[in-house]
């Protein structure tokens, strides 16, 4: 079988775009939980520093980045916009892993993947023979007066599709807010029309 390229379907944000909802209560499920932890991590910090002056407030933000490395990584879809900057020293840095989430079951073989950092022209959804593959490579150039410098981040992830997947059908639908969603849908099992029609 020919090797072919899958073009993302672009669509509005992952949480307001209903083809998606099929996965939204897994989500929120597992924001809620982050957000819960991190939310009583935070509030004792709060009360342990509410009434140190300035001085004691700089050194503790100053131990915050120093502990940044031992903190949860919260994937950055995981905390609402309003809670960003207070949370940020916990958001995933680009080393985070991007799939989110990948499920066999039913009439289908979905990945979701989190390429928030890649813009739609950095990403590549293909089949293989029976191999799925998404890729992503972002490269930037930054430079000042003084010193120049690149940043380069790239991901590549396979997985060999499931008995019965149909990969000359596979789609993906990428949300405004970079939640790619990778679907195989799958061939009825043999004697599964039968069934129906003896219903």
């Amino acid at each position: 079988m020919s090797s072919r390229d899958i073009v993302p379907t672009k669509r509005d944000p992952f949480f307001k775009d209903p083809f998606f909802s099929s996965t939204w209560d897994d989500f929120d499920k597992m924001r809620q939980d982050m957000m819960a932890k991190s939310k009583e991590f935070w509030t004792n910090v709060d009360k342990d520093f509410a009434n140190f002056d300035d001085e004691v407030r700089r050194t503790h933000t100053a131990m915050d980045r120093e502990m940044v490395p031992a903190l949860p990584q919260v994937p950055r879809w995981a905390i609402p916009e309003d809670m960003k900057t207070k949370w940020s020293p916990m958001l995933s840095s680009g080393t985070h892993d991007e799939v989110l989430k990948v499920n066999e079951k039913g009439d289908k073989f979905e990945v979701t993947v989190d390429v928030s950092q890649f813009k739609p022209e950095e990403l590549k959804v293909t089949t293989n023979n029976n191999i799925l593959s998404i890729e992503g490579k972002h490269e930037e150039a930054q430079s000042d007066p003084n010193n120049s410098s690149s940043v380069m981040r790239q991901f590549s992830r396979k997985w060999t599709l499931p008995e019965g997947c149909k990969a000359e059908e596979v789609v993906s639908n990428l949300s405004s807010d970079g939640i790619l969603m990778v679907t195989a849908p799958k061939k009825p099992a043999l004697g599964q029309d039968a069934a129906k029609a003896i219903k």
